[in-house]
């Protein structure tokens, strides 16, 4: 079966995963037995070390300076950190199978002790000191990938490619399917299966793994190539603007809706700062913001930007930061939305709304505002008049019933009455109500009522608008009288004057 292969990370391992850490310094060492190290003692896994060329301190200094505090896991031994003459060489001569049953019996004591897995590593500058068996470390290079599949131990072996011979290195690349060169992770294109390294034929089935490897890294090439393809085409015709930036924030690229939407070339924005194409009144904000946004991941912001011809068009920008295989800032990914109508059309909404108002709250009449609930009007709005006329404040009005500012005469009209109901099913009522102020004075009014509708066209309330009719009731009230004082003077009058109607 041809080989498949990923992106990995050191911190994206798993148990039966068998590795080789080729390194040449000693930052390079650290960086990668770090993350290792930590990331086992934190999933709850044993981890067993190894040392040789360096001091147990040493490699628990990667773990202090790193925030960690290792003594706990010392204490109770999920920790363990053993020398060659514990391991490697505990028989007196290295034996390839006696340290894979070593690595066995531990795995077995790790997942009876509670822990899910046992992760080990091993300094393998050993080999070096002409130790006796050291020899048949190839061989047991190979063998051990008979064990770590399917096991729930995974190994990383370490190699100073400072010390040991080229030739050497090439065979442990062999034996090893994944490797770690300096701190990159690799699926290991020349790995060799233990059958075929130890066989008698090793120069044929290299050869076949070789010629098979190359026919599925054209394979994979290929595919790569016509999914970039893909994408490309994607990316080109996509209805939205896109770009990328580096770390300066000069841009990498942008789509062919990116340049409709701006109206420049190619040419014209490929390396430029992208600050050049933002308004003026906008420049302090980016050259603030930008920085943040790489720390931060990601932006979500409206811009204004100029265009090729001179005039300015609004955006909102959704960006996400790229990063590469070890993590570390590689550029952005932003889209543009134009938003300049949609601005518009807010802004020109938000005049009428602020027109409204001053219509509302300057208005010579009462204005309310209410939604039904379960056949009753409750308040969701009124003008400052009605606060005056009724003598309470906007927090002691909003949200109860209107019923509670009519006269009981005026509230069983609207309640028990059916002149909300009938408010709710006609377009316009017209009618007189009477409100009941704080002061207990009882106002007449006219009311005039439409229905009130919601963002979906459904009916959910009343608008109403009251007119103080108080001063046109006190004249008819005061010509009733006059009538009335009239009509008894002819009554009384000595010439028996009489009205005839």
């Amino acid at each position: 079966m041809a080989p498949t292969y990923s992106l990995r990370a050191i911190t994206g391992l798993v148990p039966g995963d068998h590795l080789c850490c080729l390194y040449e310094t000693e930052e390079e060492h650290r960086a990668v037995l770090t993350p290792y190290l930590r990331q086992g003692l934190e999933r709850g896994e044993k981890v067993l070390y190894i040392v040789d060329a360096r001091t147990a301190e040493a490699v628990l200094a990667y773990l202090r300076e790193d925030g960690l505090e290792v003594e706990a896991y010392l204490a109770r031994g999920q920790l363990c950190i053993l020398t060659r003459d514990d391991a490697y060489m505990r028989q007196g001569v290295f034996d390839p199978d006696g340290m894979i049953a070593l690595l066995r019996s531990e795995t077995a004591r790790a997942l009876a002790e509670g822990y899910t897995a046992l992760r080990t590593s091993g300094e393998m500058t050993w080999a070096l000191r002409g130790l006796p068996g050291s020899g048949r470390l190839i061989e047991y290079e190979a063998k051990l990938n008979t064990f770590f599949p399917g096991s729930q131990c995974l190994g990383l072996c370490q190699y100073d490619r400072r010390r040991f011979d080229p030739a050497v290195l090439l065979e442990v690349l062999a034996t090893h399917p994944t490797a770690v060169v300096g701190t990159a992770v690799h699926d290991n294109f020349y790995y060799l299966p233990p059958q075929d390294l130890l066989g008698t034929d090793r120069p044929a089935a290299t050869l076949r793994h070789w010629l098979g490897n190359l026919a599925a890294r054209k394979r994979t090439e290929e595919a790569l190539r016509e999914s970039e393809e893909r994408f490309r085409r994607l990316y080109e015709r996509a209805p939205l603007g896109y770009q990328s930036l580096d770390a300066e924030g000069c841009f990498i690229d942008v789509n062919q809706a990116w340049l409709d939407l701006l109206g420049y070339s190619r040419d014209q924005v490929i390396g430029r700062w992208f600050g050049d194409f933002l308004a003026p009144q906008e420049l302090d904000a980016f050259k603030q913001r930008f920085p943040g946004f790489k720390a931060a991941g990601e932006v979500h912001v409206d811009v204004e930007m100029v265009q090729h011809a001179g005039s300015t068009i609004l955006v909102h920008i959704d960006g996400r930061v790229g990063h590469d295989e070890d993590g570390q800032f590689k550029q952005t990914h932003c889209i543009l939305h134009d938003i300049t109508e949609r601005k518009r059309a807010e802004e020109a909404l938000r005049l009428a709304q602020h027109r409204y108002h001053r219509l509302f709250e300057e208005a010579p009449a009462m204005y309310v505002i209410t939604r039904n609930e379960a056949g009753a009007p409750i308040i969701s709005d009124c003008n400052e008049l009605f606060l005056r006329i009724v003598g309470y404040s906007r927090d002691e009005v909003l949200g109860r019933p209107l019923a509670d500012f009519y006269t009981s005469g005026s509230r069983v009209q609207l309640l028990e009455g059916g002149g909300y109901q009938r408010a709710l099913r006609d377009e316009f009522v017209a009618e007189e109500r009477e409100l009941q102020a704080r002061d207990g004075r009882m106002v007449p009014v006219l009311l005039r009522t439409a229905r009130e509708f919601d963002s979906d066209g459904q009916v959910s309330g009343t608008r109403a608008m009251y007119l103080d009719i108080t001063e046109r009731k006190q004249a008819e009230e005061a010509l009733r009288r006059s009538e009335e004082n009239f009509r008894r003077s002819l009554d009384d009058s000595p010439l028996g004057v009489r009205i005839v109607t």
